[in-house]
C-alpha cells in the first residue's frame, strides 16, 4: 500500500513568476529535472499581478518558494514589478517561511535582493549552465537537502 500522506507533507510547492514564455518553461522544466515530478507542484504566473493573485489565493497553503523575474509589467512605479509583488508577499505571516529566489538579467540584481532579503540568480548563469546553476542555487538555500 503507497503511503500518500507522506508526499503530500514532503511535496515543495512552487510558484514561477515571469512575464516571458520561454522562462517560465525554462524555470519549470528546470524544476522538474532537479525534483522527482512526484516531489514537486509547479505554478506559474506571467505577470506581478498574476504572481499576487496566486500567493492571496494560497495564503493558508503558501508556497514553498517562489521564483520570480523583476522587469515585468511597468504598472508599479517607481517599483518595478518583481520588487512589488516581492514586498506584497513579505505582507502575509503564512508567507514568513516561504523563500523567494529572483531570477533576472538587470544589472543590480544582486542589489534589489539584498535591499529585499532574498536569494538570486542571473539568468545569464542559466543561459549558460541549463539547470545547474538552480539546483545548486536551491541546494545553498535549504530548498534541496542532500
Amino acid at each position: 500500500m503507497v503511503d500518500t500522506h507522506k508526499s503530500i507533507i514532503t511535496m515543495k510547492r512552487i510558484l514561477v513568476v515571469d512575464d516571458t514564455p520561454g522562462w517560465l518553461q525554462f524555470n519549470t522544466a528546470a524544476l522538474e529535472k532537479i525534483f522527482d515530478k512526484d516531489d514537486i507542484c509547479v505554478e506559474t504566473a506571467v505577470s506581478a499581478k498574476d504572481g499576487y493573485d496566486k500567493v492571496l489565493f494560497n495564503v493558508k497553503t503558501p508556497y514553498d518558494l517562489i521564483i520570480t523575474d523583476l522587469q515585468m509589467e511597468s504598472d508599479y512605479a517607481p517599483m518595478i514589478a518583481g520588487e512589488w509583488f516581492i514586498r506584497q508577499v513579505k505582507t502575509f505571516p503564512s508567507y514568513l517561511n516561504t523563500k523567494i529566489l529572483i531570477v533576472s538579467a538587470m544589472y543590480n540584481i544582486e542589489m534589489t535582493a539584498d535591499l529585499l532579503g532574498v536569494d538570486f540568480l542571473s539568468k545569464r548563469m542559466l543561459i549558460g549552465g541549463g539547470e545547474l546553476p538552480l539546483k545548486l542555487k536551491l541546494e545553498e538555500m535549504g530548498i534541496i537537502k542532500e
